[in-house]
């Protein structure tokens, strides 16, 4: 295929005429870029995002006006997006999203909301709520099997919530208390990347959850509250947030360590986020940034480009 959908070790083979057949695979070219594409219709921040750069639902946040929470739901097809039936409840400091762009849930949010609505593709149904109302939250996993942690209750929050499909269950506790962090992973296996602690202390602490607890691990470069991250626990990108100011630092993880790469266009904090996407192939849309009314409607893709190559022949 001309425009691959696998990853770097992922391999095809191309049969050719006569009696050869040559084995390919793709590797990557370079390190990746940010490139603009389609605005949002309602420009916001905090909103939940769940899906991948080609199929990605984005509801509520918050719209820079008062008294500012939204209920907006919007589509993104790779192109350009689309304006759907909206959430029950308007609310900000969602959690980072829940699955895909047709199962998906939109998880807590201000005022310290215990709130969860599930979206089926067409409209969202208010489910089972969370032991735990809190806003400013972290979010992974899927539809039927997902991870809350941390966020704000009024103080900040180390509490973590496992999501089975029906209900909620409180489980170990985070390391660190803070609030404006982003996950990405699977119920299992998941990081909870960056955050704060008032008064504007800022986190580049990544802990690691496996199932059961969480352990602490290699530190982002750069401090910073509300990044985004889109990923796996071996392969993940954190990019955005603030400082302050607002930043577009991208770093990317390789299983071991964090790297700083290409930088976002607009620096921004609390964008959409990809928890359905990879290292390789991400969104960033709208977010607080330096312009009046400090929320923006633009949105960046994050490609790596991929090479094709001979492995071998018979």
């Amino acid at each position: 295929p001309s425009t691959p959908a696998v990853q770097e070790g992922q391999l095809w083979v191309k049969t050719a005429t006569g009696v050869s057949s040559v084995l390919k695979g793709y590797a990557a070219q370079g390190t990746g870029s940010w490139a603009s594409s389609g605005a949002l219709n309602t420009a916001k921040v905090g909103g939940s995002a769940g899906g991948t750069q080609t199929a990605l639902v984005y509801a509520g946040g918050y719209d820079g006006t008062s008294p500012g929470a939204t209920d907006t739901s919007e589509t993104y097809n790779g192109t350009a997006w689309t304006e759907g039936n909206n959430l029950n409840t308007a609310r900000t400091g969602l959690g980072n999203g829940l699955g895909t762009a047709t199962a998906q849930l939109a998880v807590a949010g201000v005022p310290n909301s215990v709130l969860v609505e599930s979206y089926n593709g067409t409209s969202w149904t208010e489910i089972a709520e969370m032991n735990t109302g809190r806003s400013e939250l972290a979010s992974s996993g899927t539809s039927t099997a997902g991870l809350a942690a941390a966020g704000t209750t009024g103080s900040v929050s180390a509490l973590t919530e496992l999501w089975d499909g029906s209900s909620w269950t409180e489980v170990g506790d985070q390391n660190t208390a803070r609030r404006q962090t982003s996950a990405s992973g699977t119920q299992t296996a998941s990081f909870l990347v960056s955050g704060e602690t008032p008064p504007n202390n800022f986190k580049a602490l990544v802990e690691s959850w496996n199932g059961t607890a969480w352990t602490e691990i290699a530190d982002l470069n750069d401090a910073r509250a509300n990044a985004r991250t889109s990923g796996t626990t071996s392969a993940m990108l954190a990019y955005g947030g603030n400082t302050p100011p607002f930043t577009g630092n991208t770093e990317s993880w390789n299983g071991s360590s964090w790297t700083e790469i290409a930088n976002l266009s607009t620096g921004r904090s609390g964008s959409s986020s990809t928890p359905g996407g990879s290292s390789v192939s991400a969104l960033a849309a709208g977010g607080s940034n330096s312009s009046d009314p400090g929320v923006t409607n633009t949105t960046e893709e994050w490609t790596v480009p991929f090479v094709t190559k001979t492995l071998d022949t018979d």
